[in-house]
Protein backbone atom coordinates (compact mmCIF):
# COMPACT_ATOMS: atom_id res chain seq x y z
CA UNK A 1 0.00 0.00 0.00
CA UNK A 2 1.61 3.29 -1.24
CA UNK A 3 2.62 5.37 2.00
CA UNK A 4 0.06 8.49 0.69
CA UNK A 5 -2.51 6.21 1.09
CA UNK A 6 -2.55 5.14 4.97
CA UNK A 7 -4.50 6.31 7.18
CA UNK A 8 -2.95 8.20 10.44
CA UNK A 9 -1.74 4.99 12.62
CA UNK A 10 -1.96 2.79 10.01
CA UNK A 11 0.88 0.40 9.65
CA UNK A 12 2.67 -0.52 6.60
CA UNK A 13 2.07 -3.21 4.48
CA UNK A 14 4.43 -6.41 4.45
CA UNK A 15 7.28 -4.41 6.59
CA UNK A 16 8.52 -7.75 7.99
CA UNK A 17 8.12 -10.47 7.32
CA UNK A 18 7.82 -13.86 9.44
CA UNK A 19 11.47 -14.46 10.15
CA UNK A 20 11.50 -10.64 11.38
CA UNK A 21 8.72 -10.67 13.09
CA UNK A 22 9.93 -13.71 15.06
CA UNK A 23 13.39 -12.79 15.38
CA UNK A 24 11.55 -9.39 17.47
CA UNK A 25 9.60 -11.40 19.41
CA UNK A 26 12.89 -13.28 20.89
CA UNK A 27 14.47 -10.38 21.42
CA UNK A 28 11.87 -8.95 22.88
CA UNK A 29 11.80 -11.90 25.35
CA UNK A 30 15.47 -10.88 26.64
CA UNK A 31 16.71 -14.29 26.62
CA UNK A 32 20.16 -13.59 28.40
CA UNK A 33 18.19 -11.74 30.75
CA UNK A 34 15.75 -14.46 31.08
CA UNK A 35 18.39 -17.25 32.33
CA UNK A 36 20.86 -15.07 33.96
CA UNK A 37 18.78 -13.31 36.14
CA UNK A 38 14.47 -14.27 35.65
CA UNK A 39 15.79 -18.10 35.61
CA UNK A 40 17.79 -18.75 38.71
CA UNK A 41 15.65 -16.03 40.70
CA UNK A 42 12.76 -18.52 39.77
CA UNK A 43 14.78 -21.92 40.63
CA UNK A 44 15.73 -20.50 44.14
CA UNK A 45 12.47 -19.69 44.53
CA UNK A 46 10.44 -22.83 43.90
CA UNK A 47 13.19 -25.40 43.12
CA UNK A 48 11.81 -28.71 41.54
CA UNK A 49 8.39 -26.60 40.71
CA UNK A 50 10.21 -24.27 38.13
CA UNK A 51 9.70 -26.05 34.77
CA UNK A 52 5.93 -26.27 35.98
CA UNK A 53 5.40 -22.89 37.01
CA UNK A 54 6.93 -21.76 33.41
CA UNK A 55 4.73 -23.57 31.74
CA UNK A 56 1.55 -22.18 34.22
CA UNK A 57 3.19 -19.15 33.04
CA UNK A 58 3.11 -19.56 29.47
CA UNK A 59 -0.73 -20.62 29.29
CA UNK A 60 -2.12 -16.88 29.68
CA UNK A 61 0.75 -15.50 27.52
CA UNK A 62 -0.30 -17.82 24.52
CA UNK A 63 -3.81 -16.23 24.74
CA UNK A 64 -2.25 -12.75 24.92
CA UNK A 65 -0.05 -14.04 21.83
CA UNK A 66 -3.73 -15.07 19.95
CA UNK A 67 -5.38 -12.11 21.27
CA UNK A 68 -2.80 -9.92 19.57
CA UNK A 69 -2.79 -11.63 16.18
CA UNK A 70 -6.62 -11.64 16.14
CA UNK A 71 -6.91 -7.79 16.92
CA UNK A 72 -3.72 -6.88 14.83
CA UNK A 73 -5.92 -8.67 12.22
CA UNK A 74 -9.25 -7.00 12.63
CA UNK A 75 -7.76 -3.31 13.43
CA UNK A 76 -4.80 -3.27 12.27
CA UNK A 77 -2.33 -0.40 14.18
CA UNK A 78 0.22 1.32 15.26
CA UNK A 79 -1.17 2.41 18.79
CA UNK A 80 -1.95 -1.52 19.51
CA UNK A 81 -3.54 -2.07 22.97
CA UNK A 82 -4.35 1.31 23.11
CA UNK A 83 -6.59 2.18 20.27
CA UNK A 84 -7.79 -1.36 20.80
CA UNK A 85 -8.81 -0.79 24.63
CA UNK A 86 -10.12 2.54 23.73
CA UNK A 87 -12.68 1.53 20.54
CA UNK A 88 -13.58 -1.81 22.56
CA UNK A 89 -14.49 -0.59 26.42
CA UNK A 90 -13.58 2.85 27.04
CA UNK A 91 -11.46 6.04 25.53
CA UNK A 92 -10.47 5.91 29.20
CA UNK A 93 -9.62 2.93 29.56
CA UNK A 94 -7.42 3.05 26.18
CA UNK A 95 -5.97 5.73 27.26
CA UNK A 96 -4.52 4.34 30.34
CA UNK A 97 -3.46 0.98 28.44
CA UNK A 98 -1.83 3.09 25.90
CA UNK A 99 -0.02 5.40 29.45
CA UNK A 100 0.87 2.29 31.41
CA UNK A 101 2.80 1.13 28.72
CA UNK A 102 4.77 4.18 28.03
CA UNK A 103 5.45 4.78 31.59
CA UNK A 104 7.07 0.40 31.99
CA UNK A 105 8.81 1.09 28.85
CA UNK A 106 10.27 4.05 29.81
CA UNK A 107 11.22 2.76 32.85
CA UNK A 108 12.00 -0.36 31.91
CA UNK A 109 14.75 0.95 29.00
CA UNK A 110 15.95 3.51 32.50
CA UNK A 111 16.69 0.39 34.17
CA UNK A 112 18.04 -1.40 30.92
CA UNK A 113 20.56 0.39 30.11
CA UNK A 114 22.31 0.52 33.46
CA UNK A 115 23.82 -3.06 32.87
CA UNK A 116 24.64 -1.73 29.72
CA UNK A 117 26.51 1.04 30.51
CA UNK A 118 28.68 -0.50 33.20
CA UNK A 119 29.29 -3.22 30.88
CA UNK A 120 30.91 -0.82 28.38
CA UNK A 121 33.36 0.26 31.07
CA UNK A 122 34.26 -2.96 32.20
CA UNK A 123 35.42 -3.52 28.44
CA UNK A 124 36.66 0.36 27.77
CA UNK A 125 38.10 1.74 31.22
CA UNK A 126 37.53 -0.77 33.97
CA UNK A 127 38.97 1.71 36.84
CA UNK A 128 35.59 3.92 36.03
CA UNK A 129 32.83 1.16 36.67
CA UNK A 130 32.62 2.77 40.02
CA UNK A 131 32.13 6.01 39.21
CA UNK A 132 28.12 7.03 39.44
CA UNK A 133 29.13 9.87 37.00
CA UNK A 134 30.48 7.45 34.04
CA UNK A 135 27.72 4.47 34.23
CA UNK A 136 24.88 7.41 34.48
CA UNK A 137 26.72 9.14 31.24
CA UNK A 138 27.79 6.08 29.35
CA UNK A 139 24.28 4.28 30.23
CA UNK A 140 22.44 7.99 28.93
CA UNK A 141 24.39 6.98 25.45
CA UNK A 142 23.04 4.06 25.29
CA UNK A 143 19.89 5.32 25.87
CA UNK A 144 19.64 8.03 23.15
CA UNK A 145 21.38 5.68 20.76
CA UNK A 146 18.55 3.19 20.81
CA UNK A 147 16.16 6.26 20.80
CA UNK A 148 17.71 7.37 17.31
CA UNK A 149 17.28 3.39 16.25
CA UNK A 150 13.45 3.35 16.55
CA UNK A 151 13.00 6.80 15.46
CA UNK A 152 15.11 6.39 12.03
CA UNK A 153 12.56 3.95 10.69
CA UNK A 154 11.45 0.07 11.44
CA UNK A 155 14.23 -1.34 8.10
CA UNK A 156 17.22 0.30 10.05
CA UNK A 157 16.14 -1.15 13.35
CA UNK A 158 15.49 -4.72 12.15
CA UNK A 159 18.66 -4.85 10.47
CA UNK A 160 20.66 -3.68 13.69
CA UNK A 161 17.70 -6.41 16.22
CA UNK A 162 19.38 -8.73 13.38
CA UNK A 163 22.88 -8.33 14.77
CA UNK A 164 22.38 -8.10 17.85
CA UNK A 165 19.72 -10.78 18.60
CA UNK A 166 21.97 -13.08 16.74
CA UNK A 167 24.90 -12.06 18.98
CA UNK A 168 22.80 -12.85 21.78
CA UNK A 169 21.84 -16.14 20.42
CA UNK A 170 24.89 -17.92 19.87
CA UNK A 171 27.23 -16.11 22.33
CA UNK A 172 24.32 -17.63 24.92
CA UNK A 173 24.72 -21.40 22.99
CA UNK A 174 28.47 -21.49 23.01
CA UNK A 175 27.96 -20.64 27.07
CA UNK A 176 25.36 -23.80 27.36
CA UNK A 177 27.38 -25.95 25.44
CA UNK A 178 30.56 -25.27 27.36
CA UNK A 179 28.78 -25.45 30.64
CA UNK A 180 27.18 -28.85 29.67
CA UNK A 181 30.99 -29.95 28.69
CA UNK A 182 32.44 -28.64 31.71
CA UNK A 183 30.15 -29.49 34.21
CA UNK A 184 30.62 -32.00 36.94
CA UNK A 185 28.77 -35.01 37.16
CA UNK A 186 27.31 -35.01 40.86
CA UNK A 187 24.72 -32.40 40.17
CA UNK A 188 22.77 -30.37 43.12
CA UNK A 189 20.08 -31.49 44.29
CA UNK A 190 17.04 -28.36 43.90
CA UNK A 191 15.42 -27.67 47.18
CA UNK A 192 11.75 -28.43 46.77
CA UNK A 193 11.07 -24.08 46.59
CA UNK A 194 8.85 -21.59 48.44
CA UNK A 195 5.44 -22.66 46.91
CA UNK A 196 3.09 -21.68 44.63
CA UNK A 197 2.76 -17.50 45.49
CA UNK A 198 6.86 -17.24 44.70
CA UNK A 199 6.53 -19.33 41.41
CA UNK A 200 3.69 -16.81 40.25
CA UNK A 201 5.81 -13.88 41.31
CA UNK A 202 9.34 -15.14 39.74
CA UNK A 203 7.04 -16.02 36.32
CA UNK A 204 4.93 -12.92 35.84
CA UNK A 205 8.28 -10.76 36.09
CA UNK A 206 9.83 -13.20 33.64
CA UNK A 207 6.93 -13.42 31.43
CA UNK A 208 6.93 -9.42 32.01
CA UNK A 209 8.58 -7.86 29.31
CA UNK A 210 7.09 -9.97 26.77
CA UNK A 211 3.17 -8.64 27.00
Amino acid sequence: MPEEHLEPGQLKHNVLNRFDSVLIAVAGSAPAYSLSASTVALVAAVGLLAPGAILYGAIPMFGIALAFLYLNQAMPNSGASYVWVGRILHPWLGFLSGWSLLVSAVLFMMAGVIPAGTATLELLSPDKTDSVVWVTVVSAFWFLVMNALVMVGIHITNVVQRILTSIEVIGLIVLAVGGLIHASHQWPTPSPGAGFPSAVTEVSRRFWGDC
